[in-house]
């Protein structure tokens, strides 16, 4: 899901960077004489873009940490805790036994089986649970360890994808010249590795997230040398859908193209149709291939938090009997498969939601923002051309 939000925002900045450079505005300028000099963009308006577009930027990230990050792991762990009801049975007041009469008891007590409704079932539920469990703050829970794995995760792809001389992170142009199936192969390789040899930090990012405050730091959260090889396998497959995911937002790019600024409404209504089109396949990407992958390392190393700790939301640490604790000879921690299998449909469908509504926000976010950037260089910025 963050690769589709990434690559939304990423095009609607594009938009602005287009209209911003000052060789564009004065090849506008240029091009129509007759305007005079033409009006030139003022510091205030400038100001006020920028303003604008580091306002959308930080609440895209405020949305996708506290919903696609925090409480996404906790709709993933979540079990919610079932009982049971017993009633007595209910006797009406002239029904009273008088002296003399015979007690037959042929009624019995009546029991319930009860379902509580899951923490997670809403956003509003679980940021309330969340402020009410952790404090104000509790959006941004486990931060500081992202930014320690994003760093790290980066790094190491960084250095792996140049060793392996892979356009990491190529511009759209690089893409189009080098994307060959051996390049592609070696982008996989670069961030299997990084994710397999990171997964540690990633593990340590997800227990802060997902248990009760604690003062722990990072080392105290890191995994044995033997929990760190059981989540190389779900990290490798996490990390091979995230490339294909990657993968298929640069190739939407040659699909999409570019709309020309003088198409005509049927060429417009193409590109409308292509990029929507695009967005829906990305989305199904993201819920139906990325998403398991993403589950069952998630659920890997929540099973990997130490018993001395509690979590925000009920969680069934033996996975329907699943773990066998290490003291009798287990891992302590569920398998590849069980992670996913014991995620019960009625979770999945949760999970789903949120993601959809994930989806959904960020969607109106880059919208209103975008329009809202335009609308600020339409009055700002003068002679420009806005280039998509």
């Amino acid at each position: 899901m963050d690769v589709v939000v990434k690559h939304l925002a990423t095009r609607g900045l594009e938009v602005a960077h287009n209209v911003l450079q000052p060789n564009k505005l004065q090849a506008r300028s240029d091009e129509h004489p007759q305007d005079g000099e033409g009006k030139q963009m003022s510091v205030l308006g400038g100001t006020i873009i920028v303003c604008t577009i580091v306002a959308f930027a930080f609440l895209l990230f405020i949305v996708n940490y506290s919903v696609g990050v925090v409480m996404n792991n906790l709709t993933m762990i979540e079990t919610p805790v079932e009982g049971i009801s017993i009633e007595a049975p209910t006797q009406d007041a002239d029904n009273t036994p008088k002296k003399g009469d015979t007690l037959i008891v042929d009624e019995v007590p009546s029991i319930r089986h009860l379902q509580p409704k899951p923490i997670t079932n809403s956003v509003r539920t679980t940021m309330r649970h969340l402020k009410a469990t952790a404090g104000r703050w509790a959006r941004f829970r486990g931060l500081k360890f992202a930014i320690i794995y994003g760093i790290a995760h980066n790094l190491v792809m960084s250095i792996l994808a140049f060793a392996l001389a892979v356009p990491y992170g190529a511009s759209a142009h690089h893409f189009k010249v080098q994307i060959t199936l051996l390049a592609f192969i070696f982008q996989v390789i670069a961030g299997v590795i990084a994710t397999m040899i990171t997964v540690p930090l990633h593990m340590a990012w997800t227990h802060s997230t997902i248990a009760m405050p604690s003062a722990k730091g990072i080392r105290s959260r890191l995994p044995t040398k033997k929990q760190w090889k059981l989540l190389w396998t779900p990290a490798a497959v996490f990390a091979v859908t995230q490339r294909l995911q990657a993968l298929f937002m640069e190739g939407s790019k040659l699909l999409i193209g570019e709309l020309a600024p003088n198409a005509s409404g049927k060429q417009a209504g193409i590109y409308g149709v292509k990029v929507v089109g695009v967005l829906f396949f990305a989305l199904a990407i993201a819920l139906f291939i990325t998403l398991p992958a993403e589950v069952t390392l998630t659920r890997m190393e929540a099973s990997m938090l130490p018993d001395e700790e509690d979590t925000v939301v009920p969680f069934d640490r033996s996975f329907g009997g699943k773990v066998v604790p290490a003291i009798v000879g287990g891992t302590g921690a569920v398998g590849f498969w069980d992670a996913w299998k014991s995620f019960n449909w009625e979770a999945r469908r949760r999970l789903i939601k949120l993601n959809v509504k994930l989806w959904a926000i960020n969607m109106a976010l880059v919208f209103v923002g975008v329009f809202a950037i335009m609308s600020s260089l339409v009055a700002f910025g003068g002679n420009t051309t806005i280039k998509f």
